[in-house]
């Protein structure tokens, strides 16, 4: 879905150019050529890990304090997922509870 959000802030210019690509083949997707900064100045992109990280710190919360990442797949995965679990250690997604779950 990130690549459809036009927002790249923080990836490689080929992982922008990546998402670019992914969004100028998908045909239903109407609105091809974003402008990333106009997007993240605008409050239309979504928090990086590395952010969402900072923000429930600043909140109060610990590094006791589970995680559970409800989305698909994070685009980057463990590069981009790293600095979130090092605030945060007990984090999980669906994708692993899944996994776990079938395997117990």
């Amino acid at each position: 879905m990130l690549a459809f959000t036009g927002c790249t802030y923080g990836l490689s210019e080929s992982e922008a150019d990546e998402l670019r690509i992914m969004r100028e083949k998908t045909s239903h997707w109407k609105l091809k050529d974003i402008n990333s900064t106009e997007q993240r100045s605008g409050g239309n992109c979504p928090l990086t890990p590395h952010e969402v990280g900072m923000f429930l710190r600043a909140m109060g919360y610990t590094k006791s304090t589970w995680i559970y990442i409800a989305a698909g797949e994070i685009y980057g995965g463990d590069k981009y997922i790293s600095k979130l679990r090092s605030y945060f250690p007990n984090l999980v997604s669906k994708v692993v509870s899944s996994v776990t779950s079938f395997i117990d």
